[in-house]
């Protein structure tokens, strides 16, 4: 048995899309919080 992993619906590409921009946004602020002094 396999998983069709391209059957996402019509909101599949909008989500995976704001999760990134999500994911890139926590991760910047985590880095921010560690280390307030880095450029």
């Amino acid at each position: 048995m396999t998983v069709n992993f391209n059957r996402r619906g019509e909101q599949g590409a909008l989500m995976n899309s704001l999760y990134m921009f999500a994911n890139a946004s926590i991760q910047g602020t985590a880095n921010l919080v560690r280390n307030p002094w880095a450029p």
